[in-house]
């Protein structure tokens, strides 16, 4: 596709196309080709402002999906990935109420405390059926949106059902309709294997998911094929079948060898089953496949956790400074957790003992709020260690608000013995 995208073609060529696709709502690609229609040397005067005003038109549209999947996130409470969100959405949003909408919603997420979220009502905006199917619609392929279009309201309705958790019903339509299009049906094996996993019935997922995946080309797939062996490596695992859970990591490595996620999975996968050596092999091979063309920070944090683990910390330091960067120096300061507690240890290991409160002061103040506790905790224990006392503390009054785990009940003796220190400094 990006081959067919990028040759060389006249301004009516390129305009042909974008109003092919953005009939079709395929407004990313559209826009990708408008803008290399308004650069072109032979385009008529009378046609820039048509071309500039659908440009803006598809820059709404994609701002509006990203709006919608910060949403979902918002309510599964991923607050670092829905910022993400609303920071693509504000680059790319162009009318002025969008552009307030936006801002809003990043404002929202800047005023919530450390202790209480703001209701996810509050955060949200109000979509409609069309763009929540619009963004669902997001990643899919050509073939993929084709052979969804076939199926009419019907399938629209069972999606849109299945998203808003409302699983046996969607299960039931989508079943419905694969037995109506048993012959034709592809792309919707995929969304019937996840909609019987969701529905409490792994087998039945696996047979749809294996049928989808059996019936694609060598490399076809995209997105919702990595998905799918995915999810079947995630449900081999859960069944303790650790050597059928490989095959389905190695079998999406094997059909898209250029994309790093695979090479991320399997290594990280490897490595948490005492397979390190293994898991460097396979992230190193990534890594020389993929090449410095492209940042690849989920593959960096993982080469700096698995040299972690075979006790290689200079190598490690490199590789997690190096994914950190990419977001710090992008002004994105809500660090994965993983690497960023992975280089901290590195750096008190190493008696670094400033640089590694940085960084928890960071995880302090980011998104993961399940660990918020423990990272305050730990914080305050570097702090105590550099004898910076009232900053201590503050991390100390701030911790005592903040919810107890209940899977580690050893947190609340932590505090109590880092209070007592801190009062005796």
């Amino acid at each position: 596709m990006l081959r067919r995208l990028f040759r060389k073609k006249t301004f009516s060529d390129l305009c042909r196309d974008a109003d092919r696709l953005f009939e079709d709502e395929h407004f990313g690609r559209a826009k990708l080709l408008y803008e290399r229609a308004v650069a072109a040397s032979d385009i008529p005067s009378t046609e820039r402002s048509r071309i500039e005003a659908r440009i803006s038109t598809c820059s709404n549209a994609i701002a509006r999906a990203h709006l919608v999947e910060a949403d979902r996130l918002l309510h599964d409470g991923q607050l670092a990935l829905a910022r993400d969100e609303l920071e693509q959405a504000a680059m790319v949003a162009q009318a002025p109420e969008l552009q307030t909408t936006v801002q809003t919603q990043l404002d929202h997420l800047e005023r919530r405390s450390q202790v209480t979220a703001v209701p996810v009502e509050e955060a949200s905006a109000e979509v409609d059926d069309e763009t929540q199917y619009l963004a669902l619609g997001g990643q899919w392929g050509d073939d993929q949106a084709t052979e969804y279009a076939r199926y009419g309201d019907r399938f629209k309705h069972a999606l849109l059902r299945l998203h808003d958790q409302h699983v046996e019903a969607a299960t039931r339509e989508l079943e419905a309709l694969l037995a109506e299009n048993h012959r034709d049906a592809h792309y919707l094996w995929y969304e019937v294997g996840q909609a019987r996993l969701a529905n409490g019935d792994p087998q039945g997922a696996v047979e749809a998911l294996s049928t989808f995946i059996r019936q694609l080309e060598p490399s076809a797939g995209g997105h919702t094929r990595l998905t799918a062996h995915f999810v079947l490596a995630d449900i081999a695992a859960q069944r303790d079948d650790l050597e059928g859970a490989l095959n389905c990591y190695s079998d999406a490595l094997d059909a898209l060898p250029k994309d790093p996620r695979p090479y991320v999975a399997l290594g990280r996968f490897m490595r948490l089953h005492d397979m390190v050596e293994e898991a460097l092999d396979v992230l190193q091979s990534g890594h020389s496949v993929l090449g410095e063309n492209q940042p690849h920070p989920q593959l960096w944090s993982e080469l700096g956790e698995t040299y972690a683990a075979l006790g290689h910390d200079a190598e490690a330091k490199r590789w997690l400074e190096q994914a950190l960067a990419h977001f710090t120096t992008r002004h994105h300061f809500d660090l994965p957790p993983p690497a960023t507690l992975c280089l901290a240890q590195l750096y008190e290991r190493q008696g670094n003992l400033g640089r590694a409160a940085d960084l928890l002061k960071l995880l302090a103040e980011g998104s993961d709020r399940h660990n918020l506790l423990h990272y305050h905790l730990e914080v305050s224990r570097l702090l105590l260690q550099l004898k910076a006392t009232d900053e201590a503390q503050r991390f100390l009054r701030r911790a005592a608000d903040l919810p107890r785990p209940s899977d580690d009940p050893s947190l609340e003796a932590r505090l109590t013995e880092l209070q007592a220190r801190a009062q005796t400094a």
